[in-house]
Formats: structure tokens, sequence, C-alpha cells
């Protein structure tokens, strides 16, 4: 993208700040790899995402807009949405690479508002940022951020003990989390965030149960209407805190549970004809109309109840799904607007965007550092370099029917010298003559017959030499195209694995004379076995043929 193309120059440059050793959103890998995201959509991610990475301050953090002061609050979101779109907040860094988003964020910390204490958003928020950052949150700049806000859960069921009809008229259930130390209520968001934060720490079994008993507690608090109320139970219906109940259930492993489908089912309806949602109990200016604040909570709940929010499209002009009114609020600059009568916090809502035109719900897992990527990367061209090597040597030996991987695919012929006499080229020739066999099968999964990256179909082989005269191998075992010795382009017989159950396997489009090489496989060469028979038959005819002319 030509945005991001900018940006990275720029960067080069030391005039903007950027990832270290990382891409915009069009050069990193989603970190949710069930969404594939169309050009149009991913030209969004990517300026918002070049945005963002403009927007930085010298001391690692952001504010609301460009130029304001640094924040956490701000800083942690701004993160959130980076990590989803596979930039890891440690590689985000000033100019001059002398912080990064998470060193400023961790240095932070978090503000204290009640008793000196933070609020249990406080905890959950940061935390949530160290988890895609990929530290532990319990040591995140020195601080634990799971202890402290775990010995604040709730032992006992809670009551308003006026049967409030605009709640399930239940109790809310043990597990809940108080917005502030010593809180004697729940607070929804801060109990919907608690699940989100901790189901994403990973390798910690001590979560777990209070995970559990949160999302008892957050069932508890649904009103009858399918919706959460935005901060105490028993309050208005809430857009925002409604997707991140959503999340937060999915995240608990209760995605196909009744609370889920009662809150799509109320999202569903209440979805604006421009595509988006508003904020049904905040103040009359802002009742009702779409807005950024609140259209990507729900877009990130569809993403985790595994629907596709392209097919969730309004009912006005163009029929407009969520991530087209999003769009539709996106400056030349890739910033995101609040809605279209007004704007505030710019950064804030861009970074609300991201997760969403990212295909991620929450928790965000952690992308991969900019060195651990470049370690991959050589590690990567070091095997292809291997590979190219072996199948060089195996062309120049004139190696055919070689074993590659010890799966079932194999080089089944070569030609050259000492190949099998069924794929030797003309003499002379060396081997540069086409008629060896190349493996292009990547995986398993091209067992369907769909096209091969290099132009052959099948889920064998084509026969063909490079251009060097060099066998050429997809290696399968390691899920890559890596055995080509030269020139890509390779045509002729394609060659099948044999196909049925051990004893009954059967060849396709199979070459005279040639089966399939497959290790394990025991089954009769049936192609073989019929081409033998029909020239028997053939003999026998003639040899009729030739008594009858000659009067025997």
């Amino acid at each position: 993208m030509l945005v991001a193309l900018a940006v990275a120059v720029l960067a080069a440059l030391g005039v903007i700040g950027t990832a270290d050793g990382a891409s915009t959103a069009s050069g990193a890998a989603k970190a949710n790899a069930d969404v594939r995201l169309d050009d149009r959509n991913q030209g969004r991610l990517d300026r918002l995402v070049g945005f963002l990475q403009d927007a930085q301050n010298d001391d690692g953090g952001y504010g609301g807009k460009l130029g304001a002061e640094s924040s956490p609050v701000f800083s942690a979101w701004v993160g959130l949405a980076l990590a989803a779109a596979g930039i890891n907040p440690h590689d985000q860094r000033t100019p001059n690479g002398r912080r990064s988003l998470a060193d400023y964020v961790a240095a932070k910390g978090p503000a204290t508002f009640s008793h000196g204490q933070p609020v249990s958003t406080e905890y959950q928020r940061i935390g949530m940022l160290a988890v895609a950052s990929g530290d532990d949150p319990r040591r995140f700049g020195g601080r634990d951020y799971v202890g402290p806000l775990l010995a604040r859960q709730a032992t006992a069921p809670w009551s308003d003990g006026q049967g409030d009809r605009a709640r399930s008229g239940r109790p809310v259930s043990a597990g809940w989390f108080p917005h502030a130390a010593g809180g004697a209520s729940p607070g929804v968001n801060d109990t919907i965030f608690a699940v989100i934060f901790l189901a994403g720490v990973r390798g910690d079994a001590t979560v777990r149960e209070p995970i559990a008993r949160a999302a008892d507690a957050i069932e508890s608090m649904q009103r009858t209407d399918g919706t959460w109320s935005g901060f105490n139970p028993g309050g208005g219906a809430n857009t925002d805190m409604t997707g991140a109940a959503v999340q937060a259930l999915c995240a608990a492993g209760r995605c196909k549970g009744d609370a889920v489908r009662r809150a799509l089912d109320w999202l569903r309806a209440a979805q604006n004809p421009d595509g988006g949602w508003g904020s049904p109990d905040m103040n009359d200016l802002e009742r009702g109309e779409s807005n950024s604040g609140s259209t990507p909570w729900v877009v990130q709940a569809l993403w985790a109840a595994g629907i596709d929010p392209r097919r969730w499209r309004g009912s006005g002009a163009g029929r407009p799904d969520p991530l087209d009114f999003l769009a539709s609020l996106q400056r030349r600059d890739g910033s995101i607007r609040w809605a279209h009568s007004r704007d505030m916090h710019p950064t804030w809502m861009t970074a609300y965007a991201g997760p969403a035109f990212a295909g991620h719900p929450w928790p965000i897992p952690a992308p991969p550092r900019a060195a651990e990527v470049r370690r991959r990367e050589r590690q990567e061209e070091a095997r292809r370099e291997r590979q190219r090597r072996r199948a060089r040597a195996a062309s120049r030996k004139g190696e055919g029917g070689v074993q590659r991987d010890g799966g079932g695919d194999v080089v089944a012929g070569g030609g050259g010298r000492g190949a099998g006499l069924f794929t030797r080229p003309q003499p002379g020739s060396r081997g540069a003559t086409a008629g060896g066999v190349r493996d292009t099968e990547r995986d398993q999964d091209r067992r369907d017959g769909t096209k091969g990256d290099d132009g052959a179909t099948g889920t064998a082989a084509a026969s063909g030499v490079g251009s060097d005269g060099g066998v050429q191998n997809a290696d399968r075992a390691d899920g890559d195209d890596a055995g080509a010795a030269g020139g890509s382009t390779v045509s002729g017989t394609v060659v099948e694995q044999p196909r049925g159950t051990e004893g009954t396997e059967r060849d396709e489009a199979i070459a005279p004379g040639l089966r399939a090489a497959a290790s394990g496989t025991t089954g009769t060469p049936w192609a073989t076995v019929g081409i033998g028979g029909l020239a028997l038959l053939c003999a026998a005819a003639g040899a009729i043929g030739e008594r009858r002319s000659t009067g025997r």
C-alpha cells in the first residue's frame, strides 16, 4: 500500500516513529489466521496503522490526539491496536529508537484514584497490553497486575434487594469484581474486562477457576433483553459493554451459550441503516448515532463468535457493513472520527477501530518481536538453500525414485545417467532433457487437486526439470516448495498418489509404466498390470492374425 510504504520510508529517515524491523500492517502477519481481509479492508487497516505510528510522542507514549500529552490510558489502547495488526508494542519505537510504546506504559504503571490504589480497570487495561507485548503481567515494569486483581474477586453473591426488572431477576453470582478496592457492589465493566485480561494470561492454571466464576457473574448480570449495562447492574442497555461481554464469554469458552445468542440477537436488531451502532444509554446528543466508540466493540464480538461482520449489512443506501461504516469515518491520514456529527480523541477512536479492521477480538496475543521474525526468515532461507543444493546434487547423479520426507511423496523420476528407463532422456543429454518428475505438493491441504504454486495441477507431480537440468522437488515435510533447482516452469504427465484404502489403491492420471511413489503403500500397481495385460492381449491377437494370414 502506498501509505504504508511512505510511512516506512519516513521512518527510515528518522522523520516518524515506526516499528523496529517491522513494517505496517500490510507486511505484518495477522495474529488471527482465520481472518482473510479483502484488499479494501486491508488498505483501511494499513492507513490506520500508519497514522498510529506517526502519532507516537517522543517519550514513547500517545495522547488522545496528535501532539497531546502522553497518557497510559490512550497508549495502552494504541498498543492493543498495533498488536492486533501484527506489530509488537516493544517494536513500536520513537525515531531515535530509545523508547518503545511498551516501555512507556510499563514505566508509568496504573493510575491511582481510590485509597491510593488503582481501580480494577487500570490493572486490566495495562495487563492486556502486557499480554499483547509478550510480557508476564505478574512482572510487567516491576509490578504485578494479576495478584492484586484476583484479591478483589467477590466470594459471595450480590443483590440490590430491589428486584430490578431490567436485570434477570436473580442476584449477581459470586465471582464479580468491584471497581475500586474494597467496593461492595459489582462493576459490570470491571468483571467483563477481568475475564478478557485473565484469559490472555498463558501458562497460569491459577486463573482458570477465577475466570469461570467471573463468567458466571457476567451471565447473571445480563439484562432480560440480552444486553449488559455499562457500569452497575440494573443500568440501561449499553452497546459497547454488550459487545465486550460477548468477547469475554467467548474467551471463557461459553460462546455457544444462550447468553451470547440473546446478545447477538439484540445487536442485530440494534444495527443502524449505515451499518454501525450507537450508544443508547448515553446522553441525548449521542443517543443512537453510529460511532467509532461502539461499533468496533460489536465488530470484535462478531469476530469472537465466528461471524464475519461483512455479512451483517445495514439497510441504508448501498447496504454498508460495519467495516464500511468505520471506513466512512476514516480521514486521509488514516485516523478515525468519533462520528459524522462531531469528533473527539481521534487517536483513541482510531485505536479502538484497529482490532475490528484486523479481525481480532480480545484478548489479543503477542505478535512475534521483529528480531524473532528476522531470525526465522534467516533460518527459512538457509533451509531453502539446503533444499536447492540437495536438488542440484540429485540431478547431477541422475537420481530417481528418491524418498524425500518419509511421508509418501518422492522424486519419482529424474532423468540422466543412472535413472530408470521410464524417465531416461535421450542419449547424451546428461539429464537436461525434460522427463523427470517434480513433486509440487506443499502440504496435506493440496490433496484437493487445486493448482500448485508452480503451475502444476494435481496432488503429486508433473514431469520436467529446471533450467540447469536439476530435478525439482517440494519437500512436504517442511511445508513449503523448497526444491526448485532452477526455473519453475514444468510440463508433462500429472502423477498422483495412490487412492483408496490399503489393498485397494488405484492410481489416477498415471503415466504408462510409472506408479506414483509412496512409502507405506502395499497395493497392487494396477496401472502397470493393466498395461501389461493389454500388451499380452495385443500380442495374442497378433499371433492369431498371423496364423490366419498364413493359413496355419
